[in-house]
C-alpha cells in the first residue's frame, strides 16, 4: 500500500513540474484592478463620453483596464522578446526610457494579458531592470560627470521584489523536484521526509494564492510616479493561475498520503 501511495505522490509531483514549467503560474486580475482604480477609470470613461457620446462604456472600461496592465507590464518589463534602450537624455537633460523594439513589446503585452505571467517572464523582469539600471547610472554620469546616488535610487528600478518572487516561485517548484525524490525512495522502501517537504510546498502555495491580498493597499494610479512603486500595484493586480492551486492541491494531497504511510506499517 506504501508503494501504491508513494506512487500517487510521484505522479503528482512530476505534473507540478511540467505545469511550471510550460504554463503561466501568475495572471492580471481584471475585476481587481478595475476594484482597486475603479475612481480613475471612471473618470476617464466619462471623459471619453463628453467627446464621444457613441462610444461603448464596457469597451471603454476594457481599455482603462488594458492601460493599467500596460503601465505595470512595461514598468516593470516583463517583455521577454525586446529590450530596452535603457535611461537617455533627452534635449532638456530629462532621462526617460526608450524601448528598442516597440512592436515586440506590445506582442509580449498582448500574450501576458490574455494567457497569464510565466516564470520566464518574471526572470526577464529582474535581467531587464538590472540591464535599466546600468544604462540610468551611465545616464546620470553623462550629465553630472558622476554617478549621484540620489538621482539613481529615485529612478532607479528595484529588482529585490521580482527576485523574491522568481525565488519563492522557484522554492515551490524544488519543492515538487523533493517529492519526486522521496516518493522514488519510497517506492524503494527507503526512508525518507515527504510529510515535512509537503508542508513546505504547501506553505509556498498558500502564500502566492493570498498575495495580492498581502499586498492590497489604496494607491492612487495617478500617483504613482516611482518606478518602485508599480511593484505594489502589480501584487494588488495579479492573482494565482490553474498553475498555482494544481500546486495547493497536489501538496495537500501528498501531506495526506505521507501522514497515512507514517501511520502504516512496514
Amino acid at each position: 500500500m506504501k508503494r501504491i501511495f508513494y506512487g500517487i505522490t510521484l505522479v503528482i509531483a512530476i505534473v507540478m513540474c511540467l505545469s511550471l514549467l510550460f504554463f503561466p503560474i501568475l495572471k492580471f486580475d481584471r475585476e481587481a484592478i478595475y476594484n482597486n482604480n475603479k475612481e480613475y477609470i471612471e473618470n476617464n470613461i466619462a471623459k471619453s463620453l463628453e467627446i464621444d457620446s457613441s462610444l461603448n462604456y464596457d469597451d471603454l472600461k476594457e481599455a482603462g483596464i488594458d492601460d493599467i496592465i500596460k503601465r505595470v507590464f512595461v514598468t516593470l518589463q516583463l517583455y521577454a522578446t525586446a529590450t530596452s534602450n535603457g535611461a537617455q537624455i533627452t534635449e532638456t537633460n530629462e532621462i526617460i526610457t526608450v524601448y528598442s523594439n516597440e512592436d515586440a513589446i506590445q506582442f509580449d503585452f498582448e500574450r501576458i494579458k490574455t494567457k497569464g505571467i510565466r516564470y520566464i517572464d518574471l526572470a526577464n523582469s529582474i535581467k531587464n531592470q538590472f540591464e535599466y539600471n546600468n544604462k540610468l547610472n551611465k545616464a546620470i554620469k553623462q550629465i553630472n560627470g558622476k554617478t549621484s546616488w540620489k538621482i539613481f535610487f529615485d529612478l532607479w528600478s528595484n529588482p529585490l521584489p521580482m527576485i523574491f518572487l522568481v525565488l519563492l516561485i522557484a522554492f515551490e517548484f524544488a519543492s515538487a523536484v523533493i517529492v519526486i525524490i522521496r516518493s522514488i525512495k519510497g517506492i524503494f522502501n527507503k526512508k525518507n521526509k515527504l510529510f515535512t517537504i509537503s508542508i513546505f510546498g504547501l506553505v509556498i502555495s498558500g502564500c502566492l494564492l493570498v498575495m495580492p491580498t498581502i499586498f492590497k493597499s489604496n494607491i492612487d494610479i495617478e500617483a504613482v510616479n516611482s518606478i518602485s512603486e508599480y511593484v505594489n500595484v502589480f501584487a494588488m493586480s495579479i492573482k494565482g493561475t490553474t498553475v498555482c492551486y494544481c500546486y495547493l492541491v497536489g501538496f495537500a494531497i501528498c501531506l495526506v498520503l505521507a501522514f497515512i504511510n507514517k501511520l502504516l506499517k512496514d
